[in-house]
């Protein structure tokens, strides 16, 4: 079924047209800066805008940071629908193409759409199958909100849900169902499943993963990561008593600012790019598809300086895997503080125990009972070609002896579901590579 899945994206990828130009902000219909050089916003005031942010806070690196970031206040729906199939899950998946997707086509949920898209604010088709997940009428297996990276949006969060039905609809051809068993599978290759599908996904198998994960051959890795699931190493109580501490002691200011006030940004005929360091560039482009709700249209999409790694570290003690995972401050994320993976390497940091994570993995990678890395991109209908490597490394006990600093833990996979629910705490980073730890089933011992 996989290779199936697989030719059926070939062939949509060869068969859609999606061709996108970059445009002078001048030259767009739809997009304009405001009279007070505030925001680069949509005619319309809805959709999305970008927005100037101030950021100080504790460590050396961010004080007086100055950054640019989509405010896009709408709360999307990232939604699947689900049918029981053989024993197990199958999901209905959308082949999406989106003007930043490499290999421009990739698997998505059964509805990925903001507000102004499913209000049809663009003035194209209508979302098909919104009305189940705005009115459902069938179990609801998972609904929350989670954040979006705190790096890139200015408090934006998408509802994340799962529905489900007794019986199959029948699917357009941009439509296949899926059984999970090969969801996992494909997590293997690069840029096969979207940013948005991996969020819901690991949403669901995180509060669930016990209920729905396809049996298995019994293996000392498969049992320790389904222990995990299973297994709590805090109460509530601890849990919130560290996070209310971390943020206690690291204060830090944030507020927006005009895009024409930024010091460090400069507002070019054809993009916003920053001057003092290796950031993204903002650009304007002008797309034509034969796929989307409407034909034509042009917007701001954010292109980022390099690739980037997002590196999660998990390790067995007592026969339980566990992950480490750490509190970080991020300018744009709804709460004060949110769960970040391991390790994102882009460049040079200058966090001194990221260089002694950096060292520990260049030394010790060969050591790993499973190493899993997968090439992913970034939401394409925000991000130009966003490249990221996501990397998940499994050790044995007593493997890894540091000093952690205090905002960082070992959490087992049912600590991390408290956090879930909470909302608004997981990071998008965090949950994207979270989606290795459930391929990992699939890898060889």
């Amino acid at each position: 079924m996989t290779n199936t899945v697989l030719n059926w994206l070939r062939r949509h990828r060869q068969d859609i047209v999606l061709q996108s130009e970059t445009i002078p902000f001048a030259a767009s219909r739809e997009w304009e800066f405001s009279p007070d050089g505030a925001v680069l916003r949509h005619k319309t005031g809805r959709f999305f805008s970008i927005c100037g942010v101030t950021f100080t806070s504790t460590p050396t690196e961010h004080k007086a940071m100055e950054l640019t970031l989509i405010d896009q206040q709408e709360i999307g729906i990232l939604g699947f629908i689900v049918a029981k199939s053989g024993g197990q899950l199958a999901f209905l998946c959308q082949a999406k193409a989106e003007p930043g997707n490499i290999e421009l086509v990739q698997l998505a949920p059964t509805l990925q759409a903001t507000a102004s898209n499913y209000q049809q604010i663009h003035g194209g088709l209508a979302q098909p199958f919104l009305d189940l997940f705005l009115h459902p009428s069938t179990p609801v297996l998972h609904d929350s909100h989670q954040t979006e990276q705190g790096w890139r949006f200015w408090h934006k969060a998408n509802r994340n849900m799962v529905v489900s039905m007794q019986t199959r609809i029948e699917p357009s051809d941009h439509y296949q169902w899926i059984e999970l068993d090969d969801i996992l599978k494909l997590l293997q290759h690069d840029y096969v499943i979207n940013s948005d599908a991996r969020s819901v996904l690991v949403c669901l198998l995180l509060c669930d993963g016990l209920e729905y994960l396809p049996a298995r051959p019994n293996s000392p890795v498969l049992e320790a990561l389904l222990a995990s699931l299973a297994t709590t190493t805090a109460t509530e109580l601890q849990w919130s008593a560290w996070l209310n501490h971390f943020v206690t002691h690291n204060p830090f200011f944030v507020k927006t600012t005009r895009l024409c006030d930024l010091k460090s940004w400069a507002l070019l005929p054809e993009s916003i790019r920053c001057l003092t360091a290796s950031r993204h560039t903002i650009r304007q482009i002008s797309v034509t598809a034969n796929c989307r709700e409407v034909e034509h249209w042009d917007q701001p999409i954010i292109a980022s300086p390099q690739p980037q790694e997002i590196l999660l570290i998990g390790q067995l003690f007592d026969h339980v895997i566990h992950f480490l995972v750490k509190l970080e401050q991020a300018p744009g994320l709804l709460k004060p503080a949110g769960l970040q993976a391991t390790l994102i390497l882009q460049g040079d940091s200058s966090d001194p125990f990221d260089v002694i994570l950096r060292s520990f993995v260049a030394d010790h990678a060969g050591e790993a009972l499973r190493r899993v890395s997968v090439h992913n991109s970034e939401e394409g209908g925000r991000f130009d070609h966003d490249a990221n490597t996501h990397s998940l490394y499994l050790f044995d006990e007593n493997c890894l002896n540091l000093d952690l600093p205090e905002h960082f833990r070992w959490l087992t996979l049912a600590d991390l579901k408290h956090f879930l629910h909470l909302e608004n705490i997981l990071t998008n980073e965090l949950r994207s590579v979270l989606s290795l730890v459930f391929f990992s089933i699939f890898s060889p011992a």
